[in-house]
């Protein structure tokens, strides 16, 4: 059965793309995780520095609260400054227990330790001309992986601590190369709506295979004949999933991957799915 936003592999052993031979080999499909991300929040320190206090208050989602305070009184540069809030942070007990706190220059970065907890932040405030502005640059938790979208490698494991390698979905910064594969789904999916629909999304903290080889049924954002080349999205609007093929760049949010992908049976209309052959394999 096919269904949107998935899948389906062929029997056929895969060869180089495009074609039906036994000489390159069987599908290879090594185990990842979509990671659990923990939230990271930057403070960054801009103006003109100034004396006074540089603070903000952190909140967790129980309305508990800490104050991060750095006093200038020195003449310290926002650099320091910056560096003088992630000391502060670091040795406020219950700010260090969710957060290290460190700095590049005048911003300072805050990362999480818990995955999947959200934090939020008031009272942000800077003396006369300096400023101080706090973002979130990593939403706890993380994003959902659509069976059978494009993936890279964002972290390797090691076997020696039993951690896995990491999967996320292609941003519009990476490059063709840097592609590992497809997301397979391999847990059960259990998660049904009111409708009866299944979310078969490879959820942060599940686990999924990653084909390299072989020939899958992909959905596809437009009509994908034999003879086009194949591009992925790699960069998402509303609407939009990261990793689908379709048949133009889209004003450049999508690459050719035509040196990975062929078209084997065509898709005639957008969301629906062609036979694709890849080989990712190094």
């Amino acid at each position: 059965m096919f269904f949107k936003g998935s899948y389906q592999q062929t029997m056929t052993v895969p060869g180089a793309p495009g074609t039906r031979s036994r000489a390159s080999g069987y599908d290879t499909r090594p185990t990842a995780m979509n990671p659990l991300l923990p939230q990271q929040i930057t403070f960054t320190v801009g103006g003109t520095a100034s004396d006074g206090d540089y603070t903000f208050t952190l909140v967790d989602e129980d309305n508990n609260e800490v104050v991060v305070a750095f006093t200038r009184g020195a003449g310290e540069t926002n650099t320091q400054i910056a560096a003088g809030l992630a000391a502060r942070l670091n040795a406020i007990s219950w700010a260090n227990d969710a957060f290290d706190a460190s700095n590049a220059g005048a911003v300072g970065t805050a990362v999480g330790k818990h995955p999947g907890k959200t934090y939020s932040w008031k009272s942000v405030a800077a003396p006369g001309t300096g400023t101080l502005l706090l973002a979130e640059s990593v939403a706890a938790g993380g994003s959902n992986i659509a069976p059978g979208a494009v993936v890279v490698r964002s972290a390797s494991g090691d076997p020696s601590t039993g951690s896995m390698d990491e999967i996320r979905n292609v941003t519009g910064s990476d490059a063709v190369t840097a592609v590992w594969g497809i997301a397979e789904q391999v847990q059960i999916p259990d998660e049904i709506d009111e409708n009866g629909n299944v979310d078969r999304n490879i959820k942060p903290g599940e686990h999924a295979s990653v084909a390299t080889k072989g020939y899958f049924w992909l959905e596809t954002e437009t009509a994908l004949s034999t003879s086009d080349t194949v591009y992925v999205r790699f960069t998402a609007g509303a609407g939009e999933t990261a990793g689908h093929l379709r048949n133009d760049a889209d004003g450049g949010d999508a690459k050719d991957m035509s040196a990975y992908m062929k078209v084997i049976t065509p898709a005639t209309s957008d969301s629906l799915f062609a036979e694709v052959s890849i080989n990712f394999a190094p």
